[in-house]
């Protein structure tokens, strides 16, 4: 009996996944359907499902440092500079807390592209509650850092206003990043 019950399972699954490999199948053939792990993201979450907002809190603050470091010995440029690109990358998580949904399990807001096919490596981006909050903490820390260091700082202000910066792009990545490879870029530059 537990044997036909298999063999529909099996089907039932590469019939709803028929990309599923029959070894994948039977590997999962009895777990039940709510312990499985869910990369899909919510629907109607409103524009910043299409807006690829998990790449926005990563790359603004790292384009916005190469502006700030741009800026060189214009010290009030940089820091304002730098404040902005702050403001503007926390202002970029907030859509990510008002939109999760935190009665379901798995990740959300997924962004999944292609980036070296030869080796299967994807830029693969998701956060769950865990990662969303330490993307808000970090968003936030980085605003308080700017402001602090607003008169504090007084040599190479572009330099560090813009290493800041930097550094919480690569964080933002390091939290919300679903590659092992791409989560192995992000924190090995965080280190450097």
């Amino acid at each position: 009996v537990s044997g036909e019950m298999a063999n529909e399972t099996r089907s039932r699954l590469r019939s709803t996944h028929p990309t599923v490999p029959r070894a994948a199948s039977r590997r999962f053939a009895n777990t039940p359907s709510n312990c499985r792990s869910s990369f899909r993201v919510p629907k109607n979450r409103g524009w910043w499902e299409s807006a690829r907002i998990l790449s926005l809190a990563i790359w603004v603050p790292i384009f916005g440092a190469f502006v700030v470091f741009a800026a060189g010995n214009q010290n009030n440029l940089a820091r304002w500079a730098a404040l902005i690109t702050a403001l503007t990358g926390f202002a970029v998580t907030i859509p990510i807390y008002l939109g999760f949904d935190a009665a379901q399990a798995g990740m959300q807001f997924i962004e999944q592209r292609e980036w070296i096919s030869r080796f299967n490596v994807e830029y693969f981006l998701g956060v769950d509650g865990i990662s969303l909050l330490l993307l808000l903490l970090n968003s936030f820390t980085t605003v308080i850092v700017v402001l602090a260091g607003w008169e504090v700082i007084q040599k190479r202000v572009a330099q560090y206003m813009a290493s800041f910066l930097l550094l919480s792009g690569l964080m933002n990545g390091v939290f919300c990043a679903l590659d092992g490879l791409l989560f192995y870029v992000f924190f090995e530059a965080t280190l450097i």
